[in-house]
């Protein structure tokens, strides 16, 4: 990928960033000179880097040196007011490498935080919106669940956010087989968040199964959050099984029940064995 200044007498400064033979250190460099603004050149340059596909966007380097960019874009004051449709964009392009996508829909969340300061910025928060609604639809890979969990948080104080269909989209998510073990494995974590009892049967069901460890792990895990008294005895077996692997994970997820039970029972009508 060729990027050419137009009259920017600082882009020389950054070029090493998309110069992919140049030493990582001295693209990082680059990178932290962002933090000092950038130029109408520098920014176009880089929105070219970010949206263009490179063999190096398949290493963790390229993951590292986008996410860094897409920081130090986002961290940029005042705030650039065509940063929004850049970073859904990259979201929502099939093209790119999935985990440079990903970065991109967690920047979207951060970018809406920063904008949620600025009153004027309703155009850009409401592309913001609709991109990480996209984001959602994208159940095979971790795209749905990274939007779902900085959409939850953000509907904790913004109504532009529906909460219930959030929810919905969590449950759907969860429950659904064929959905991607990434976005799957975070959505039970976001049904549990979000106190979505619903969602207790499948965290039961892959809780006491014997497939896929990541997502029985976070099953475990929202039983904590979910379950009832009727969980105890499975987070026991779990522990019982004396697998490293499944214990700090029951164990946590035990206490955490047990410390809601507890809490859920007047104080005067606690036996002895409660705290």
């Amino acid at each position: 990928m060729e990027l050419v200044a137009e009259t920017s007498t600082h882009l020389e400064d950054i070029q090493p960033i998309w110069d992919f033979q140049a030493p990582y250190t001295k693209r990082s460099a680059a990178i932290q000179r962002l933090r000092g603004g950038i130029t109408t050149e520098e920014k176009r340059a880089l929105y070219g880097y970010l949206a263009t596909y490179s063999a190096e966007d398949e290493t963790q380097i390229g993951h590292v040196l986008k996410n860094n960019v897409m920081s130090a874009l986002v961290a940029q004051h005042p705030t650039l007011p065509d940063l929004a449709p850049q970073l859904v964009a990259i979201s929502a392009n099939p093209g790119l490498h999935v985990v440079i996508r990903d970065y991109a829909v967690q920047h979207c969340v951060v970018l809406y935080e920063e904008l949620n300061q600025i009153p004027e910025a309703q155009v850009s928060r409401r592309h913001l919106r609709d991109g990480l609604y996209q984001a959602l639809t994208e159940t095979n890979n971790s795209l749905a669940g990274t939007a779902l969990l900085g959409m939850s948080r953000l509907s904790l104080e913004d109504a532009d956010f529906d909460r219930g269909r959030i929810q919905r989209a969590a449950l759907k998510c969860a429950t659904d087989s064929r959905t991607g073990e990434l976005a799957r494995i975070t959505a039970l974590q976001v049904c549990a968040q979000m106190g979505l009892e619903t969602a207790l049967p499948v965290c039961v069901s892959l809780a006491e199964g014997t497939g896929d460890a990541p997502l029985r792990l976070s099953a475990i895990a929202a039983l904590g959050q979910l379950g009832g008294a009727e969980a105890v005895p499975l987070l026991t077996h779990i522990l019982a099984e004396k697998n490293d692997r499944f214990h700090p994970a029951a164990t946590r997820a035990l206490k955490r029940l047990q410390e809601r039970l507890t809490a859920a029972i007047p104080a005067n009508q606690r036996s002895p064995s409660y705290p």
